[in-house]
């Protein structure tokens, strides 16, 4: 049965993977009901882990333990990184993310705030993700653009991105 709503391939997705994935989505809801995002990755795990469901290869080398224990480590270990902050005296109430993400030369990674705030490039690079990231929020939420409460938001992205390209 294909999915109420038009499934496109993306992240990593091919068009017939992304549709198996939200069948067996949609599946779940279905037998579960509401789920909260533990319980439907688990769900999905669990119905992904046959050798014969459509899901299972989506999961690749991560049913050897060994490599998904490589790959439990480094998710770990980016969510660590990504839960440091730092505050600025100038801004005490605000802080950030002390290991931004930055692409400098092809190479994206996290990359210590104290040097991105004293090199221009890397300033250019965090604002230029900054930039990426609105775009893709107006993109993911563009069907709420009708929401009066949500109207200044995106007239405020739209203004932001203009630059770039309507988003």
């Amino acid at each position: 049965m294909e999915p109420p709503f038009e499934v496109v391939g993306s992240a990593g997705l091919s068009k017939k993977d992304a549709i198996a994935a939200s069948q067996t989505l949609l599946e779940i809801e279905r037998e579960q009901g509401r789920l909260s995002t533990e319980e439907q990755l688990d769900a999905l795990i669990s119905k992904s882990r046959p050798k014969d469901s459509p899901t299972h290869h989506l999961f690749g080398d991560l049913w050897d333990p060994s490599k998904a224990q490589i790959y439990a480590l480094r998710q770990r270990a980016r969510h660590i990184v990504m839960a440091i902050r730092v505050v600025f005296e100038d801004r005490p109430e605000i802080p950030v993310r002390a290991f931004p993400t930055v692409v400098v030369k092809g190479k994206k990674g996290p990359y210590p705030m104290q040097k991105v705030f004293g090199n221009k490039e890397l300033t250019a690079a965090v604002v230029e993700q900054a930039l990426l990231d609105l775009q893709n929020w107006s993109r993911r939420y563009d069907r709420l653009r009708e929401v009066l409460a949500l109207a200044p938001i995106f007239s405020s992205v739209d203004r932001a991105t203009k630059k770039r390209g309507k988003p």
